[in-house]
C-alpha cells in the first residue's frame, strides 16, 4: 500500500506506507524547515535538468523519485543501492508517481576496495552470508559504461571515504565532467572503517575540491565544488 507524502511542504510523492510513515516527511518552506532541508535547498540551487546524476546509497529510493521529478532528467540518473531488500520499494516508488525509469542501477557496495568484507554498517540488513554482494568503484563504472556523473550524491552511513576513493580519477578528470559532490558524512559510523571525517575534507581538498558544510541533520551534509585553483 502506498499514501501521499508532503515533503518539506513542497513536494507531493508517493510512498510505501512504512516509508512515509518512518522518515520525518513534514515541514515548513517558508520557516525553512524539513527533511535534510539545507540539503535539499542545495539540489535545487546547483543540479540541472541534464546533469548525470550518480545517487550512491540510495536506500528506499524517495529522495533520489524526488530529483528525477523535480530537478535531473531520471533518464541520464544512476542508483546504486546494496540492500537487496530495498530495491522492491524503489522500483514501487518510481512506478506509482510515473517517473521514468534511471539509466541504470547497480545494486551493489561502492567502495575502494572491490575485496574488502562486508561490514554492519555498509547496508541496512541482516548481514547473514557476508561477502555475497558485489562492489565497484565508480571509475570502473563509469570506464565499463561510459557514463560519466556531472553530479554526485553519497548517503552511505560511514562508507563515504571509501566510495570517493574509488572515484579518484573522476574527481581528479581533467575535462572537469564533475561539478558537484554532494556527501552525508556519518563522523560516528566512519569509525567503523578506521575513518575520520577529518581525512576526508583532506582527501577532497588535496583532489581539488572546496567543501561547505550545509547543515547537520542526523547527519552532517556538505557539498563539495572545484576549488579554482
Amino acid at each position: 500500500a502506498v499514501k501521499k507524502a508532503l515533503v518539506n511542504g513542497r513536494w507531493q510523492i508517493w510512498l510505501p506506507n512504512s516509508i512515509a510513515e518512518w522518515d520525518a516527511i513534514t515541514g515548513d518552506p517558508v520557516a525553512r524547515r524539513g527533511w535534510e532541508y539545507e540539503r535539499f535547498e542545495s539540489f535545487r540551487r546547483h543540479l540541472r535538468w541534464d546533469d548525470c546524476f550518480f545517487d550512491v546509497g540510495a536506500e528506499h529510493g524517495w529522495i533520489s523519485a524526488i530529483i528525477a521529478r523535480e530537478f535531473v532528467n531520471p533518464e541520464v540518473m544512476v542508483l546504486f543501492e546494496p540492500s537487496p531488500e530495498f530495491w522492491g520499494n524503489i522500483r514501487r516508488t518510481w512506478v506509482h508517481n510515473n517517473i521514468d525509469p534511471p539509466l541504470a542501477c547497480f545494486q551493489g557496495f561502492v567502495s575502494d576496495d572491490i575485496d574488502a568484507p562486508e561490514l554492519g554498517g555498509m547496508a541496512y540488513r541482516s548481514l547473514s552470508h557476508p561477502g555475497d554482494i558485489h562492489s565497484i568503484t565508480l571509475d570502473d563504472f563509469a570506464d565499463i559504461t561510459g557514463y560519466a556523473p556531472t553530479a554526485l550524491n553519497i548517503d552511505v552511513e560511514g562508507a563515504e571515504l571509501m566510495v570517493l576513493r574509488g572515484a579518484i580519477g573522476l574527481l581528479t578528470d581533467p575535462m572537469q565532467r564533475l561539478r558537484n559532490v554532494w556527501v552525508s558524512v556519518h563522523p560516528d559510523l566512519m569509525e567503523n572503517f578506521g575513518h575520520t571525517d577529518a581525512e576526508l575534507r583532506q582527501f577532497m581538498s588535496d583532489a581539488g575540491w572546496m567543501g561547505r558544510h550545509l547543515g547537520t541533520d542526523h547527519e552532517e551534509h556538505w557539498r563539495f565544488e572545484r576549488a579554482p585553483f
